[in-house]
């Protein structure tokens, strides 16, 4: 492809995008074969085939390449590329001779951002999703709204690593080994695991490139920003600023092995990727030939997340079994921010079902005997929800993510106890002065629907309430002595409630746990053990409170990946 400038783009072309890639790097070249553009796309970016095609031609193959490649540069486009060249011979995979700097495996948050930081640097860089498009997962946060970061001062402490956890609950030697090295690094490098990245690219970082995109939003509560519109105009801006700088997207691309190559004198790439791609029809948006292809690259980043809301994005566990292949220890994989399930002792909650309360939630205790974390978990004061099954809301999902300690959800078949503050504007004794001063002809329950929906607080009284007090259910204000006063006012500043499970991944808005930190180099997420590999996100043992947090560990993260390729 050869053409003078003023002749590269003609009739229906994307206009060039800006920055790209000088024509002057392209190899000439001639295409030896037809090139194939679907009807429903009537614009082609030839930059983006002189690119690809040169790349699988290096070498000076005179055998006429297998190619499929479209580059719709619409903000509705599917894919910057979909170019390589691979047949599939009775089961055998022919590989192709794309090589390219650095590799992203997912193409959601942290994926995107490391990838894009990566091609501002003059990289060249492909990313490889296994769904039909990008940013599945943002497309439906924060109710399709996308709660895309926090600005709360908060963010220094709104960060949970479970290998710190596993120092004091564990019974395993070894985790205990490994979570105590990890807590001993964090202490001597006097920050947190998370801090040097969170530092490099704050939520003001994030913030400037929405505003730069004229993306309207606002702050919903405690720093929570949200989009005023919709989540797909996060996805558009990324997916316009990985055209910008030359990244190659390829979707329905599913990695199926890592592997680390020796590097040669010449520098030639340290690891080969091999993904799967289904054959596409006639008339789609990409042309490949389908089945298993190969690429090469200097660099790997791992963006491929958790098993969050497996159903609706296609979760996956493949970040974990990438890192065990690389011998990486992973730890703590559970569920998170999710709704949690009651114990069948705590059957009297389905007469409250589908109220909502204001309350401060804690964990009480954590199972196998050990204390939860080593530092103290917080408390959040936000609504709770009662459901038939169990509880949600804010307060819950918050406090979700520290119920099992570092361990699998019902890690030795033992349950969890939160505990919740139903008065948590009301200190204790505050609160025995409210009730002395009451009618005391009322019964009790009506007393508390006074602070607590009504039936909450009847079934409260008759579960937790009268036995606390040692009393009867119809029992009358003025029947409670000063002491059973004090134990009322005790068990709705104490409520607890066994916990026996979650909603497990369909409905957790995050996966806990993950690569140990103790693996990675803080500054720059890459594996220690292993140079030029890297794991970001969600894949990475490191999960953020609700209202954003997550999304800007993924932007963090990315970044520092990327900047680092």
């Amino acid at each position: 492809l050869s053409f003078p400038a003023s002749r590269l783009w003609s009739g229906a072309m994307a206009p060039l995008p800006n920055p790209v890639r000088p024509l002057a790097q392209l190899q000439p070249l001639v295409l030896p074969s037809p090139l194939l553009l679907p009807a429903a796309h009537g614009r082609l970016a030839l930059a983006d085939v002189a690119w690809a095609t040169s790349s699988l031609c290096r070498g000076g193959s005179s055998r006429a390449p297998r190619i499929g490649c479209v580059a719709p540069l619409g903000h509705s486009a599917r894919a910057c590329l979909a170019a390589r060249a691979a047949s599939k011979v009775g089961g055998a995979v022919v590989k192709s001779d794309l090589d390219v700097d650095v590799v992203v495996l997912g193409g959601g948050a942290a994926g995107l951002l490391a990838a894009i930081t990566a091609g501002r640097r003059k990289k060249r860089v492909v990313i490889l999703e296994r769904n039909s498009d990008i940013g599945k997962k943002i497309k439906i946060s924060g109710g399709g709204r996308c709660n895309f970061t926090n600005t709360s001062p908060e963010l220094g402490r709104a960060y949970y690593s479970s290998s710190l956890s596993l120092a004091s609950s564990s019974s395993s030697s070894s985790s205990k080994a490994v979570a105590a090295d990890a807590a001993r690094a964090a202490e001597e490098d006097g920050r947190n695991f998370f801090e040097p990245a969170l530092a490099k690219y704050p939520p003001q970082r994030f913030i400037e490139m929405v505003e730069a995109h004229g993306i309207k939003y606002h702050e919903k509560k405690l720093g929570q920003l949200f989009c005023d519109k919709s989540a797909e105009q996060v996805v558009d801006m990324l997916r316009e600023e990985c055209q910008a700088c030359g990244v190659r997207i390829l979707t329905e691309s599913s990695v199926t092995k890592v592997s680390k190559k020796e590097s040669g004198k010449d520098g030639s790439p340290r690891f080969e990727v091999q993904f799967e791609s289904p054959a596409v029809a006639e008339g789609a948006s990409a042309l490949t030939a389908g089945g298993s292809s190969v690429v090469s690259a200097n660099q790997v980043i791992v963006a491929t997340g958790g098993l969050s809301w497996e159903r609706s994005c296609g979760s996956t566990d493949v970040a974990h079994s990438i890192a065990g292949d690389f011998g990486l220890q992973v730890g703590g994989v559970r569920p998170g921010l999710v709704p949690l399930l009651r114990a069948k002792s705590e059957e009297w909650l389905a007469e409250a079902a589908r109220l909502t309360l204001k309350v401060r939630a804690s964990v009480m205790r954590a199972p196998l005997g050990g204390a939860v974390c080593v530092e103290p978990v917080p408390s959040f004061v936000e609504s709770l929800m009662l459901t038939p099954r169990g509880l949600t809301g804010p307060a819950v999902l918050q406090i979700s993510s520290f119920c099992w300690g570092g361990h699998e959800e019902g890690a030795a078949a033992q349950m969890a106890t939160v505990e919740f503050d139903l008065m948590p504007d009301t200190p204790e004794e505050d609160l025995v002065a409210w009730l002395s001063g009451q009618q005391q002809k009322e019964p009790v329950s009506k007393i508390l629907s006074k602070r607590l929906p009504s039936r909450f607080a009847d079934a409260f009284w008759k579960a937790k309430g009268a036995p606390a007090c040692r009393s009867q259910p119809s029992a009358r204000l003025g029947d409670l002595d000063g002491a059973a006063l004090a134990s009322l006012a005790e068990a709705l500043k104490h409520w607890r409630v066994d916990i026996e499970g979650t909603d497990g991944y369909p409905r957790a808005e995050v996966t806990c746990g993950g690569v140990l930190t103790s693996e990675l180099d803080p500054d720059t997420l890459e594996v220690k053990s292993c140079p030029g590999l890297f794991f970001v996100g969600e894949a990475v043992d490191v999960t953020g409170w609700l209202g954003g947090y997550n999304f800007q560990w993924a932007w963090a993260s990315g970044y520092a990946a990327g900047s680092a390729c």
